[in-house]
């Protein structure tokens, strides 16, 4: 039997030994010892898988130049590396904010027509997400007794387990009022469409490992955002021409002007549509070489 001279390629979408050590990190910090142990050997399989994929791949397709970085930190030849792009599907966002009304959307969710709604949205198993809840506490909490635009400020939190948020919230010592976490959903665009900001506070300490795509996403939404640094890693070029906020850890949320449009053919970038003509001609170069 003859052996197969199709390419080997190594697909590399996040930065997974430092992601999982920052998991360490934060399981030391709880007193979790057992799931401390479990984490480790996850990392210490994670680097011998990641590093012989990384050498031993006649291609590495990656998601973004940070993780470019990573993979030639694991051993990769810097010119067998293509950077397939991530983005959204601008023509969903277009069909969608011309099938339904805010009002509509609103009055379906159960949330207040009169409220500045603000909404975040991502997985909370993931503890990055997490950290960037824990600032939006603090932003709710610098906001509850001021109003935005002549409105009481209202929080979206879209993702779960809601069991694990709704316990953070307690903890902080943080009435839930003016809170709605939906858990788990399967289409995040209407929650996004029904309000007035997307937030995404991420701290400078956590590890991304490329573009946030709730970021493209709020933006498709024709929503202002409120990020960090972090938040906007890997898209920073859209500070410049879009409403976004910036803000650290020390810097408290106190004025938000809606002046300033969202900029939709400046996302054309990162549109599905481009972006999947390009990452197939990585692919077709890929298997021809």
């Amino acid at each position: 039997m003859s052996k197969s001279s199709f390419p080997k390629v190594g697909i590399f979408h996040g930065r997974a030994l430092k992601e999982i050590s920052y998991s360490i990190r934060n399981q030391i910090l709880l007193g979790k010892v057992k799931s401390c142990l479990a984490l480790h050997f996850l990392k210490l399989y994670l680097n011998l898988s990641e590093k012989m994929l990384a050498r031993k791949s006649n291609r590495v397709i990656v998601t973004s130049e940070l993780v470019k970085e990573y993979a030639i930190e694991l051993g990769s030849d810097a010119n067998k590396i293509f950077v397939a792009s991530n983005g959204v599907d601008l023509k969903e966002y277009a069909k969608f904010s011309h099938s339904v009304s805010k009002y509509e959307l609103r009055k379906k969710i159960g949330i207040p027509q009169d409220a500045f709604v603000f909404v975040f949205h991502g997985s909370l198993e993931f503890d990055q997400n997490i950290e960037a809840i824990k600032n939006i506490i603090k932003i709710r909490n610098d906001l509850k007794n001021s109003k935005l635009d002549g409105k009481n400020r209202y929080f979206l939190i879209v993702g779960g387990p809601v069991e694990r948020i709704k316990t953070l919230w307690k903890e902080n010592r943080t009435k839930i009022d003016n809170v709605l976490f939906t858990g788990y959903v399967e289409d995040v665009k209407p929650y996004l469409f029904s309000a007035d900001c997307g937030i995404a506070p991420y701290p400078e300490h956590i590890e991304p490992g490329g573009p946030r795509i709730k970021i493209l996403e709020f933006l498709a939404a024709r929503l202002p955002v409120i990020t960090t640094k972090k938040g906007i890693s890997g898209i920073e070029e859209l500070i410049y021409d879009q409403p976004i906020y910036l803000i650290n850890e020390n810097q408290h949320l106190k004025k938000l002007s809606l002046e300033q449009k969202v900029n939709i053919r400046k996302l054309e970038k990162f549109d599905w549509s481009k972006i999947a003509a390009s990452n197939e001609k990585i692919l077709k170069e890929t298997i021809k070489n």
